[in-house]
């Protein structure tokens, strides 16, 4: 699965996070690699590789002079 999000960042920028059931950073998805720009649908790109191994997850959204506007999983 993918993950896709809708943001207006033209002079900023997100990152995601993926935390376990705990808070904790998922070794392989600690951040994304930097969003920027107006995108309606952008494919969010990680640091690392693999899939995480936890049951559930938590989405940390870290934003700078940025609007989200929706994110899915595809």
């Amino acid at each position: 699965r993918q993950l896709h999000l809708n943001v207006d960042a033209p002079d900023g920028e997100v990152r995601v996070g993926v935390l376990d059931e705990n808070g904790r950073s998922i070794s392989g998805f600690a951040r994304s690699k930097v969003v920027a720009g107006d995108r309606t649908d952008v494919v969010v790109e990680w640091t690392g590789s693999g899939t995480p191994k936890a049951k559930s997850v938590q989405l940390r959204f870290e934003m700078t002079n940025a609007d989200l506007y929706s994110y899915w999983l595809r």
